[in-house]
């Protein structure tokens, strides 16, 4: 909980801007996590991301948006014990 929390207070609200975007490197940093993790939640739909590049090589960006989203439904299965 207090690692959600404090994520959640470091996002700035310029960050939160509709428009702004995260790489899975950006976001990995930001929830201290590998790269990797945040690639395995875009690919089991636990965070969407619009998938970028092209066949050989596919990419991904996070909406900040999407990072809230991703934060709350965390934080509200914390609270409540799920």
């Amino acid at each position: 909980m207090t690692i959600i929390k404090n994520v959640w207070n470091n996002i700035t609200h310029k960050e939160a801007n509709m428009d702004s975007f995260y790489t899975p490197k950006q976001l990995a940093k930001i929830l201290s996590v590998s790269s990797r993790t945040i690639i395995n939640l875009i690919q089991s739909g636990k965070i969407r991301a619009v998938i970028v590049g092209g066949k050989k090589r596919t990419t991904y960006r996070i909406l900040t948006h999407e990072l809230d989203v991703f934060l709350a439904e965390n934080y509200a299965r914390y609270e409540h014990g799920d």
